[in-house]
């Protein structure tokens, strides 16, 4: 059979398979769109404001096919982080509103999940914009609820009682995480889990429930010895169980635990590692180590992080080594902002000026029997009332061997106990010479 050369040679070869993955290939489709041009050129834009304008005009734009998504969510990004820049903590929250209809529509879920938290995540990171950030998580969980996306609203639910614990409703929290744990249980979710009860425990730690708060954390660390968590996280475990035990008064346990906390923290770069190093210098002040104190002071970390807040604890570290209450008040006045508005902070100073105090006035009351209390409290440059106090406390805690007589305005110390001891031997002499009078008693029976 003849085969017809010119109708052969019209025939089109086959052509090659193509070697590209999907993904490659859709990357190819994406950086030849026109969307994407559109997006460069709002990323080239001279100012915030108009790149802001470019990306929405792109984000609002009908087109819905699979590459248009994949740019537009870049532009949402982009834009969220456009508004952050100019401090619009509004309008990155109102533009999580605005994604619900139409674009969150040609989403895959775990798309939108990951949309939607980044938006929350970077409403927070706006100065002053925690009220904000609350109003928009509550809002978005009410319509994970409509939209029934359990996952997204216990992620979120978690993130509303950090919000919850950092403006201090403690109980509104604590509601707030019975109901997230028991769902959580059921589910078995470790790593939510861990954050839930690392809140739970901050609240606990907020209230002043000691012992609360040791049992969430116990808890959050069994459920994070189990799995992978971030750094961030294991230092906010850290930084906790170091607060427990400052609180305390262990303080050279809580100094390792703030050491971990920090080295993580510092590491990434966390602006919190400053406080964190303030705390392991508090430590070292509070152990009366003020020579370990000028190493960490002086030391690469120190100088990494030299400001007036590292100042301040040079300046209460200097009254410790003194032990001297003067210089320790004239360091609380001269630093307010960087020692007395610092919570985790405050309560400890507030013990060591207590620890000064009581022992500056052990050191003036020592050479009387009786002496004016309005003499000690001249002496001291303190009010009457505050020296009479805390001489009552010293005498309630029996670090002071007296009595105050408040009628004639006096402290009347009694004299140091001098027993010898001959009292107590004798005692123990009669108590020996009876038993050895038992045993004879006993033989002499045995022979008769």
């Amino acid at each position: 059979m003849e085969v017809d050369e010119g109708a052969a040679a019209a025939v089109a070869p086959p052509a090659p398979p193509s070697t590209l993955t999907t993904q490659e290939q859709l990357d190819l489709d994406i950086a030849s769109d026109p969307l994407t041009a559109e997006l460069e050129a709002a990323d080239e834009a001279a100012s915030d404001d108009a790149s802001a304008a470019g990306y929405r005009a792109l984000i609002d734009g009908p087109r819905a096919d699979e590459v248009a998504c994949h740019v537009k969510e870049r532009a949402v990004y982009k834009l969220g982080a456009a508004l952050g820049r100019l401090g619009q903590a509004q309008a990155i929250a109102d533009l999580a509103s605005s994604l619900r209809v139409g674009f969150f529509e040609h989403l895959p879920q775990a798309k939108t999940a990951k949309v939607v938290r980044t938006i929350v995540e970077m409403t927070g990171r706006v100065a002053g914009a925690a009220a904000i950030e609350e109003a928009l998580v509550i809002e978005v969980v009410a319509w994970c609820v409509a939209q029934k996306r359990k996952f997204l609203r216990l992620r979120l639910q978690c993130r509303l009682s950090e919000l919850l614990t950092e403006r201090g409703a403690f109980a509104g929290c604590l509601a707030q995480v019975d109901t997230l744990l028991a769902e959580l249980k059921v589910m078995d979710d470790k790593n939510l889990l861990v954050d839930v009860f690392l809140t739970e425990a901050k609240a606990h730690h907020g209230l002043q429930n000691l012992p609360k708060a040791r049992a969430s954390l116990t808890a959050a660390r069994s459920n994070a010895n189990q799995i992978y968590v971030s750094p961030r996280v294991q230092a906010n475990i850290d930084l906790l169980s170091g607060s427990l035990h400052a609180q305390d008064a262990d303080y050279k346990t809580a100094y390792s635990y703030f050491f971990e906390a920090y080295e993580a923290l510092n590491t990434l770069g966390d602006a919190l590692a400053l406080e964190v190093f303030r705390l392991m210098v508090l430590c070292k002040i509070m152990t009366d180590e003020t020579q370990e104190v000028t190493s960490l002071l002086n030391g690469k970390h120190g100088t990494k992080h030299a400001g007036p807040g590292l100042e301040a604890m040079r300046a209460v570290s200097a009254a410790r080594k003194e032990k001297s209450l003067a210089l320790h008040e004239a360091a609380m006045a001269k630093y307010a902002a960087e020692l007395r508005e610092d919570e985790r902070l405050a309560s400890h100073l507030v013990r060591l000026g207590d620890e000064l105090l009581e022992a500056n006035l052990a050191k003036i009351v020592r050479p009387y029997s009786v002496v004016e209390t309005a003499h000690v409290a001249r002496l001291i440059s303190l009010p009457l009332g505050k020296v009479e106090t805390k001489l009552s406390q010293m005498i309630l805690d029996q670090a002071l061997a007296g009595t105050l007589d408040q009628g004639k305005g006096h402290l009347v110390l009694y004299p140091p106990d001098t027993s010898d001891g001959t009292y107590d031997t004798g005692l123990a002499i009669v108590d020996k010479m009876g038993g050895v009078v038992d045993q004879l008693f006993k033989r002499s029976q045995e022979i008769e």
